[in-house]
């Protein structure tokens, strides 16, 4: 589960307390933030919403990871700039890239469609060292 620390009396901290010590050292419970279930093809769309700030932590990137490597599934995490655009990880491929709002909604629709989504990254100033640095991928 995930513990929310700015607000102790929530509810995934009620049942990560309620979970404690069970399972086995190096497991984690975490939540994700959006899944997407296209009926018709039995494919999912899970995705990571950070603000500007916020990194994701060690345990939170592993559970992506290992959820990114189903054939059943795709993973994206999409973190809001100050600037106004997105962060955007393809977390299978760890391929980011800095998008607009309307990328982001294009890429969203190309999943919907089944067409691969492709990276249109615009320079190397703008690839996104984003997730790629927040995300501590190790093992």
């Amino acid at each position: 589960m995930t513990q929310i620390r700015r607000d102790p009396g929530a509810l995934s901290n009620y049942f990560d307390r309620l979970l404690e010590g069970i399972g086995h050292r190096g497991s984690s419970f975490t939540d994700i933030d959006a899944a997407s279930h296209d009926e018709a093809t039995d494919r999912w769309l899970f995705q990571e919403f950070k603000g500007p700030d916020e990194r994701l932590n060690r345990g939170q990137a592993r559970h992506l990871l290992g959820l990114a490597r189903q054939d059943y599934a795709t993973v994206w995490c999409v973190r809001k700039r100050h600037d106004g655009r997105l962060d955007w990880c393809d977390v299978a491929s760890r391929h980011t890239d800095v998008i607009t709002t309307e990328e982001y909604q294009a890429r969203f629709r190309r999943w919907w469609s089944r067409d691969p989504v492709i990276s249109l990254a615009r320079t190397a100033d703008d690839r996104a060292l984003v997730l790629a640095a927040d995300i501590r991928w190790g093992s």
